[in-house]
């Protein structure tokens, strides 16, 4: 009955592995779906501190914290602690379902479903979640079924270690004079190095911030990047927004800002992006659920090529921005697919807006400055850093970040103009 403790057999666990996200949850609303939700988390130990400081730990019968798998890779959990806890979870359980929105954690995720299938029957297959967090992986399936995607390959650090310089001739005689590197299975342009020239291709175990060993070559694409965010439910896209970025993603960690605008749905740019990203969620499965996908598209030819997918929401305040602008919950739509509930809520569009995030430098914050002080109302700042703090490395990632902004308004023309205004925005922190 309604109101009495529930009996072992009767729980319906719901593990989170790692607290991505967990800032826009809304965890009481999520506990209305089902009486029997039984919710837990494994994650890190300063994820499980974030949690408490959060005051969220109330809504979960128990964190568990598990190591790092290594101190090289940022975020990665043991398995074999992963797998410890939840087969202490699953005694008490007579339903499971694993939540994951972390990119490297995600194929563990799915093998755990594997074990458990007779308890959990939804959330990503295996070969799913190698194809949406392995850029290899799913380059390979993508270009073999006729997709544009970059020129690529697996970087081989012996033929680096061995001789760097013919390394460097030969990859350049394949993709050209400016190559990009980063690791195929991570995330928010984390170890991202873009090689300009021999310098910085002889310095790359000095710029990279991640082992070598896990890392791609791929060609450098010119054009106007875009982000194709999407929900399916029972193999049909209930929810589907492109949005520009206002430079690559890359760039951020060459200390400047970078930002979103959602196009209008009628656009004839978002219409083509949404049709492409649409077939290649088809190539990959349509597995059910969030995806984030990043388009090019050449300003000339309007050729789009595919450059990365994952199965999760968009970070920055993307998620925010849809709720303020459809209200719809992006999140709340994929935990309601994950669990199997009814998603209720209509995207039905009212505002138009962008959200902005801002890199800081290493050095003491002497000075943070807020842009877009023109505007009020219509807007949220998050600041991360403040004045007097000493910030050991500039930011490393779309993670670390000083201030994320998001603005908002019924009038589109205003919001763009604000939106374009972002290239002017010199460093909202001074360091000394």
């Amino acid at each position: 009955m309604r109101g009495e403790p529930l009996q072992p057999l009767q729980a319906w666990a719901v593990v989170f592995v790692t607290n991505r996200f967990f800032s826009s949850y809304n965890f009481k609303q999520l506990k209305k779906l089902s009486d029997r939700f039984v919710f837990y988390a494994i994650v890190l130990q300063e994820q499980k501190q974030q949690i408490i400081a959060a005051k969220q730990e109330h809504y979960f019968k128990q964190i568990h914290v598990a190591p790092a798998a290594s101190p090289l890779i940022p975020g990665v959990l043991q398995a074999d602690a992963v797998k410890s806890a939840i087969f202490k979870i699953v005694s008490h359980a007579s339903k499971l379902t694993i939540i994951c929105n972390d990119d490297v954690n995600m194929q563990l995720a799915a093998e755990l479903r594997s074990n458990y299938r007779y308890l959990a029957d939804r959330g990503l297959t295996c070969r799913q979640a190698q194809l949406f967090s392995d850029k290899l992986a799913n380059k390979h399936l993508l270009r073999t079924a006729g997709v544009n995607v970059p020129a690529f390959t697996r970087f081989s650090l012996n033929q680096f270690k061995a001789s760097w310089m013919g390394y460097y001739n030969q990859l350049v005689r394949r993709f050209g004079p400016k190559l990009i590197l980063k690791p195929f299975n991570a995330a928010s342009s984390r170890g991202l190095v873009i090689c300009h020239n021999i310098s910085d291709f002889q310095n790359l175990e000095t710029k990279s911030s991640l082992p070598l060993d896990n890392y791609e070559v791929e060609s450098y694409v010119d054009g106007t990047l875009y982000h194709c965010d999407s929900v399916v439910n029972k193999g049909k896209i209930i929810f589907s927004v492109v949005a520009e970025y206002n430079r690559p993603m890359g760039e951020f960690l060459q200390g400047t800002a970078i930002g979103s605008l959602t196009l209008p749905d009628d656009d004839i740019v978002s219409v083509k992006i949404q049709a492409f990203a649409h077939d290649i969620l088809r190539k990959l499965g349509m597995p059910d659920g969030a995806s984030h996908m990043e388009i090019f598209r050449d300003p000339y030819t309007n050729k789009l090529t595919f450059l990365e997918v994952a199965a999760r929401c968009p970070g920055g305040l993307a998620i925010a921005s849809y709720k303020k602008q459809y209200g719809f919950d992006m999140l709340y739509a994929d935990f309601c697919v994950q669990v199997g509930k009814a998603i209720t809520q209509k995207p039905i569009r009212r505002l138009h807006a962008f959200w902005a995030l801002f890199p800081y430098e290493k050095g003491r914050v002497s000075s943070v400055s807020l842009p877009w002080q023109q505007v009020s109302g219509s807007r949220v700042d998050e600041w991360k850093i403040k004045q007097g703090q000493v910030l050991a490395h500039a930011s490393r990632d779309l993670s670390e970040i000083a201030l994320a902004t998001l603005i908002w308004d019924g009038n589109a023309p205003w919001v763009k103009a604000r939106f374009a205004e972002l290239a002017e925005i010199p460093s909202v922190v001074s360091t000394l």
